[in-house]
């Protein structure tokens, strides 16, 4: 991770207010197959309720339970959620589809097949991702925003960006869909960079995902 292996900690002269987490357990490697068949493709919306998941292949990753069309898409998600925990970063509680297809990714019928989306409401939390490694760190940061980031720590994150609010604007300027892909950017092996939020530079992503995981 470039975390880890790359990137220089970065002396930060910001006040970061978050309690420091405990220790964390690493994700368990069981995995569960289900005795059914996988799903045929189908040209219905993917369904969007936990109860509704019928995979064959689950595993519960530390609070992610992650439901799978394949193995490939079980390991990727494991790995994907193994960075999140080596990096000390925890997730809440959440469900998580990974399919082979961009098609599990529709909000509705005739929509952009998009390869991943977030679903946040009052009631629920839900991921599903269509294949893209980066995409799916994208979403889970959303996750790891939504359950542990605090607004003294997203000032403090917004003052380096060139974003205007932390949502409810157009990507580019919304600072919660910057800090999804600084995170996914720090976490992912590889020279994938963020071309829509900026800036991009080493240094700035660098400084950017310090503001947002210290202290966690």
């Amino acid at each position: 991770m470039r975390h880890a292996t790359r990137i220089t900690i970065l002396t930060l002269a910001v006040a970061i207010v978050g309690p420091a987490s405990a220790d964390r357990a690493a994700p368990q490697p069981a995995i569960t197959e289900v005795a059914k068949p996988v799903a045929a493709e189908s040209t219905a919306m993917p369904r969007r309720h936990p109860r509704d998941a019928d995979y064959a292949f689950t595993q519960t990753i530390g609070s992610v339970t992650v439901y799978a069309a394949s193995r490939t898409g079980l390991a990727m998600a494991e790995t994907a959620l193994t960075r999140f925990a080596d990096a000390g970063l925890e997730l809440p509680e959440l469900p998580l589809w990974v399919h082979d297809t961009r098609h599990g990714c529709s909000r509705e019928p005739g929509d952009l097949e998009r390869s991943g989306v977030l679903v946040a409401t009052a009631d629920e939390l839900y991921i599903h991702s269509c294949g893209k490694e980066f995409t799916l760190l994208h979403e889970l940061a959303h996750a790891y925003d939504i359950g542990f980031l605090d607004d003294a720590r997203r000032a403090a994150f917004m003052e380096t960006r060139k974003a205007t609010a932390w949502s409810g604007v157009e990507w580019r300027l919304a600072g919660g869909e910057h800090a999804a892909d600084v995170i996914a950017w720090a976490l992912l092996e590889g020279e994938v960079r963020p071309s829509r939020t900026l800036p991009n530079d080493d240094t700035s992503l660098a400084l950017g995902f310090e503001i947002l995981t210290s202290g966690s």
